[in-house]
């Protein structure tokens, strides 16, 4: 399959159920017989081959998104390798389709966050796009930039950290206590105008020495992929140098915030 004129998963996976259609009738029709005597197992047989081919198809559209950005492409990851309060959530955690490569000299990593939320016999999926961008000596405090936008995500901020008030009405804003000048200095007028504007959907978490821009689901369309990319791209040209000096200022912080009992 050529990777030229791949504008989504969508595109991939009609092309993977129409090569397979047999197997997915075959499918089809076991589900609709067993509907009658199981309902429950009848409808999973039928939505099964669909999921399992968007799936692959996602993981395809992945890796032709990393060759048309000069960046390599790996289907899995280690969750370990990964930083944030984010990857703590629900059980079963997985990062998958891991888009590498580099901007400016400042690593970068676009991949999917996927974990379970289990209630009884219940499991309920939830998914994540992020792009994490990485610092090579600043050790970041807890700061979540939450869109407003993003109803199913809530990162727990612990009784250490304070909400910063904004005028840009599209976020909310909350650090580790004692570094709110920090933050606002980060987040300046201009970047959350930039911000609110392209990327009202994204909510941006820093832990560690990462910043971890995530939107909610599989992000399945080039156009939305590139507007994340794209906002990494412009963090790390209009404000990259001046976080990389916040090494200092963080440092004589730490003593006394990040690190008391």
């Amino acid at each position: 399959m050529q990777s030229v004129n791949i504008e989504s998963s969508w595109d991939i996976s009609k092309h993977l159920l129409k090569e397979n259609k047999l197997k997915v009738l075959s499918a089809v029709l076991i589900g609709l017989a067993l509907m009658f005597v199981v309902p429950q197992i009848g409808i999973l047989i039928i939505i099964l081959p669909f999921f399992y081919y968007f799936i692959e198809a996602h993981g395809k559209f992945m890796s032709y998104f990393a060759s048309a950005n000069n960046m390599t492409y790996t289907k899995t990851g280690n969750l370990e390798d990964f930083s944030g309060r984010l990857f703590e959530k629900g059980m079963e955690g997985e990062i998958s389709n891991v888009v590498a490569g580099a901007w400016n000299s400042f690593p970068i990593k676009i991949f999917n966050f996927s974990y379970e939320i289990r209630g009884g016999k219940n499991r309920q999926p939830r998914y994540f796009t992020v792009l994490e961008i990485s610092f090579e000596k600043v050790k970041f405090p807890f700061i979540l930039l939450k869109s407003k936008k993003m109803w199913s995500i809530w990162l727990s901020s612990g009784g250490e950290s304070a909400e910063i008030p904004l005028y840009n009405q599209k976020f909310k804003l909350s650090a580790t206590k004692g570094y709110e000048i920090e933050t606002l200095q980060i987040f300046s007028e201009r970047l959350l105008a930039y911000l609110a504007d392209k990327a009202p959907h994204f909510s941006i978490e820093f832990s560690n020495n990462k910043i971890n821009i995530f939107g909610e689901g599989l992000i399945g369309s080039k156009n939305k992929l590139i507007t994340l990319l794209d906002t990494g791209k412009h963090i790390i040209d209009s404000s990259g140098a001046f976080i990389s000096r916040l090494h200092d200022d963080f440092a004589a912080l730490h003593p006394y915030y990040l690190n008391k009992k």
